[in-house]
């Protein structure tokens, strides 16, 4: 009875350790994602983004705006144009100015705002692996949040966005 509790043991502890190990060439991936995406500059960015998540896929079309500071805004939309989520942020605090409809601000600001904030600014942490399509593409995996996202870059349009995209709307 001992022996199968401590295998148990072991197996669980090594399992847990088997997650925080990154996969090879992670660090080279968030490397080759940096020089994509120039911060110094500032830049807008469109992109094609599917959520798979609970056994299920999210399509959305996705839109960043960059400033060379760091500062950030990420609205999605679905493919029929509807707004899903729109967030403001920087390097080191996020909000969220609209969440899907029956979802709070929780997983978009743990989750996702996190994600954006290594994705963009950042590079690697704990609990993320990163992969690189060879069109251009990646995709991002949060162990933690249990989702996967798999993006496309659409449009990347180097230069400061205007001002006007780092205000929250006016409440109406």
């Amino acid at each position: 009875m001992r022996a199968l509790l401590a295998s148990l043991l072991l197996a669980g502890l090594l399992w847990g350790c088997a997650a925080a190990i990154p996969k090879p060439g992670q660090d080279q991936a968030w490397q080759a994602l940096a020089s994509r995406y120039p911060l110094g500059q500032g830049y807008r960015l469109q992109q094609r983004v599917t959520l798979l998540a609970l056994g299920k896929e999210y399509p959305m079309l996705a839109a960043l705006a960059m400033s060379p500071q760091g500062r950030w805004r990420m609205q999605a939309s679905s493919e029929m144009g509807g707004l899903l989520f729109d967030m403001l942020g920087d390097t080191a605090s996020a909000q969220v100015l609209r969440a899907p409809q029956g979802m709070g601000d929780k997983p978009l600001l743990l989750g996702l705002a996190k994600d954006l904030r290594a994705l963009y600014l950042g590079g690697p942490r704990q609990g993320l692996s990163l992969e690189l399509a060879g069109d251009g593409g990646f995709s991002l995996e949060d162990q933690a949040w249990h989702y996967r996202l798999e993006v496309e870059d659409l449009k990347l349009s180097p230069g400061p966005p205007p001002a006007a995209a780092f205000k929250p709307p006016v409440a109406r």
